[in-house]
């Protein structure tokens, strides 16, 4: 089990230079947008860290998951992190399998190494409630204690989970 402390987590994705490189990657990832804003706390919980504006088009919810470590620089292995339970003890679902989140794109950030994933939301949660089980099964899971509650984590490597939408949607 890892421990981890949830407010240097919350600290460091809330970090000034963390945002200005998020909002700098947001608008490269998206060239037509005008803007790029940190949500607020209401919007956090429903699944949205930044909202992308657009002059002619609707606002883009952006979830994202800062990291320092990236797993492809210190274990070779390009994978992502993906909730099963947010409080397992409770067996309250995680972000990747909850209907409620408001969410558009998920973008993980690792910024040691400033790399980047993202991917649409409502795909990549399609594919997981499928597959979580198995996957369960098949790659690295942990549960993470924030000494307030426990979650529990997927590391499913991210060709299996692009492999996974292509075939699904493709």
């Amino acid at each position: 089990m890892n421990t981890f402390n949830f407010n240097e987590r919350l600290n460091k994705s809330n970090d000034s230079s963390t945002q200005k490189e998020i909002k700098e990657i947001l608008m490269a990832i998206f060239p037509y947008a005008i803007d790029i804003q940190k949500a607020d706390l209401q919007a956090d919980i429903k699944g949205t860290d930044y909202w992308v504006r657009f002059k002619y088009r609707k606002v883009v919810s952006i979830d994202v998951k800062v990291r320092d470590t990236d797993p492809l620089e210190m274990w070779g292995k390009n994978d992502l992190a993906l909730e099963t339970f947010s409080d397992k003890e409770r067996e309250t679902v995680g972000w990747t399998r909850d209907e409620k989140k408001n969410t558009d794109y998920v973008l993980w950030y690792f910024s040691k190494t400033k790399r980047y994933v993202i991917l649409p939301y409502l795909l990549l949660q399609s594919i997981f409630v499928k597959n979580w089980e198995n996957w369960k099964e098949q790659y690295k899971n942990d549960t993470q204690d924030s000494s307030e509650w426990k979650s529990e984590c997927i590391f499913v490597p991210l060709d299996i989970i692009l492999k996974s939408i292509y075939e699904e949607y493709c």
